[in-house]
């Protein structure tokens, strides 16, 4: 079985004046309609409201369409955010792609 895994790596803030920008881009990766679709954060060092609703929306079209949404290589500040918003609950975070690349062969199968 094929996965069709998609992997975005935005950089920079997560904010009011990137989120709108960001949900344009992943929009393109959304009408692909990746089984998967990860989220690399590992140069993104902060999130504030505008880029959380932005995550939550993507979520949400995701999931809407039957894929599943993952994070990884949060940053500690990013990470706090997710943890005092119960956001952790939500999305399947990974300490790092090879982490969830693993879940995601144990989960697939290889691929």
């Amino acid at each position: 079985m094929t996965v069709d895994i998609k992997i975005l790596e935005p950089t920079g803030r997560l904010d009011a004046s990137r989120a709108q920008q960001f949900r344009r881009e992943v929009d393109e990766v959304i009408n692909t309609n990746p089984q998967l679709l990860l989220i690399d954060l590992k140069e993104v060092p902060f999130v504030d409201s505008s880029g959380i609703g932005a995550l939550v929306s993507i979520f949400k079209a995701v999931r809407a369409a039957n894929g599943d949404v993952a994070l990884c290589s949060l940053a500690e500040g990013v990470r706090l955010l997710f943890r005092l918003t119960r956001l952790e609950k939500v999305f399947d975070i990974y300490d790092d792609r090879a982490a969830f690349m693993k879940a995601a062969q144990a989960k697939y199968g290889p691929f």
